[in-house]
């Protein structure tokens, strides 16, 4: 399958240009759940693993009614400090994005470099499937319709592929059409790609606008962090142990979870579950830990000396990926790469974002795909 996506030249900014921008917490950054935990052995209902995308999810939402106590361990820290505004601010979104194995920011990257290599029928797990999913995705994020228009293209999204009590995740299309994005539309459509009402209800082939995780009321980054964890209540029993390592989960002898053992501070401890431990360290790290706990191939563990508890040799393997390049042409249309030609330009975006959230730097990206299938 083919992919057509527009990015504007200006996303490949410098670091010292974004941080003359104010972003959302210029005079400070307040935690969502105050000082980091202490590295001690604790018990908590549920322990996860990761604090991503999936990890803060599931613990926002085992959390939210007070019933129970989490713990989430996570490896890195909050990325408002770790990353400034390069985190915040949407027209930044591809820095450190690069393929170059050197194009990484430490702080917010582990710089994984992977070399070549149908999820639910692979996994025989029907969950996975779109219209098994939809129904969660529906309710994790709040659309917002698009409020700036150009005369030159449409942006028509499917109202049914959104739910008006979804939340807390913001989904919007900034506030600024990049020009270059309102010609290639047509231009799709007269390759063949036909205009649809956006990805998000199961359609894939065509061309349209994509919406991005951007929360619409200040124009900056919706994160799992900014929404799902900054929305909990403060009766909410959870407690955040970030610049926390996971080592290895404990079991018992039926091979139950019972904790997980992390570091932090060079300190190692122990935090046990009452009830599960939720692994959601991503897709090198949640295999990595299954194998430092005993779970893998056999012959691999016992080349490291790992005592195995289950020979489970798909771990650490079958990851699929798909290639990415793109290829660019010089137009005779504003594009983004006018704010890195002229500073007097750039000035002006300044200015639009920090006082009013609007222009080029309220979107990521120009926001339109085209997708085509491919002879096999």
């Amino acid at each position: 399958m083919l992919g057509l996506a527009i990015f504007p030249p200006s996303l490949l900014l410098l670091s010292f240009v974004t941080a003359t921008v104010a972003g959302a917490y210029a005079n400070g950054f307040a935690r969502p759940w105050g000082a980091s935990s202490p590295c001690k052995d604790n018990t908590f209902d549920y322990v996860v693993v990761g604090a991503g995308t999936a990890g803060l999810t599931l613990a926002a939402r085992l959390a939210e009614g007070s019933s129970y106590s989490v713990a989430v361990i996570e490896a890195g820290g909050y990325y408002e400090e770790d990353n400034g505004n390069v985190s915040i601010v949407p027209g930044y979104a591809t820095q450190f994005s690069g393929t170059d194995p050197t194009n990484i920011q430490p702080l917010v990257d582990w710089g994984f470099v992977t070399v070549p290599q149908k999820w639910a029928e692979l996994a025989g797990d029907d969950s996975y499937k779109f219209e098994n999913l939809l129904p969660y995705f529906r309710k994790s994020v709040q659309y917002t319709p698009p409020v700036v228009v150009s005369a030159n293209s449409t942006n028509n999204q499917d109202p049914n592929a959104w739910s008006s009590t979804g939340g807390p995740l913001q989904i919007s299309h900034g506030s600024f059409v990049d020009p270059s994005g309102t010609w290639v539309q047509p231009a799709a459509e007269k390759l063949g790609m036909k205009r649809i009402s956006g990805f998000q209800s199961g359609e894939l082939l065509g061309s349209a606008y994509v919406p991005f995780t951007i929360d619409p009321k200040n124009q900056q980054r919706s994160s799992s962090e900014s929404s799902f964890l900054r929305s909990l209540p403060q009766k909410a029993r959870l407690q955040v142990y970030n610049n926390t390592l996971a080592h290895k989960i404990l079991f018992d002898r039926r091979i139950t979870a019972t904790g997980v053992v992390a570091s932090s501070n060079n300190t190692v401890f122990t935090l046990k579950a009452r009830k599960e431990v939720i692994l959601s360290a991503g897709v090198f790290q949640s295999p990595q830990i299954l194998m430092l706990s005993g779970i893998g191939p056999a012959a691999t563990l016992a080349k490291y000396g790992i005592p195995l508890r289950i020979n489970l040799p798909g771990v650490g393997s079958n990851l699929q990926d798909h290639p990415w390049f793109g290829t660019g042409f010089r137009v005779n249309v504003p594009t983004g790469s006018s704010l890195l030609n002229s500073a007097a330009v750039f000035s002006q975006v300044q200015e639009a974002y920090n006082n009013f959230a609007t222009g080029p730097l309220t979107i990521p990206a120009t926001g339109f795909l085209a997708w085509e299938k491919v002879p096999p």
